[in-house]
């Protein structure tokens, strides 16, 4: 009777641990799968971003060249250009306001805002990045000065 006890204890024994055994790899095998899952999925979601967000770039900035041949070509007036601005800005709600520096160092800027007399335009990240790639160029993402909306400089 003694050993057929001590049988069935090892008997549990032996199962319970052929059962933990075989529970702790069908999990670290399904972690292992899951985690790569996840990994796939989450790369496919930023190349997936980062797609967007370029081809939503290269929209926006079909504008601002459009603006820049657009002001080349024509001998405007200060008032004509501040006017085109606006219709731009009329025609896209996605464009929150277009400064143009000129050769003369004079900014037009769309829109009621007045910059201060200390603004130094010639110092904004927008106008270093756009010096250096000696044209368009994006700015890192920051806050706007009038709303404190994040906003990118193109």
């Amino acid at each position: 009777m003694n050993s057929i006890r001590k049988r069935f204890y090892l008997f549990g024994i032996l199962l319970t641990l052929f059962v933990s055994v075989g529970l702790i790899v069908q999990y670290i095998h399904l972690n292992r799968i899951i985690t790569k899952d996840k990994k796939i999925s989450m790369d496919k979601s930023l190349e997936y971003l980062g797609y967007q967000i370029n081809s939503s770039l290269r929209h926006h900035s079909q504008y601002t060249i459009a603006a820049a041949e657009f002001i080349a070509l024509e001998n405007l007036t200060e008032e004509d250009v501040e006017r085109f601005f606006d219709g731009l800005i009329a025609n896209n709600p996605y464009i929150k306001s277009i400064y143009f520096g000129d050769k003369d160092n004079n900014l037009f800027i769309s829109g009621d805002w007045t910059p201060p007399e200390d603004y130094d335009w010639m110092s904004r990240d927008w106008y270093i990045k756009a010096l250096e790639y000696d044209g368009l160029a994006y700015s890192d993402v920051f806050l706007d000065a009038i709303d404190d909306k994040p906003i990118i400089a193109i």
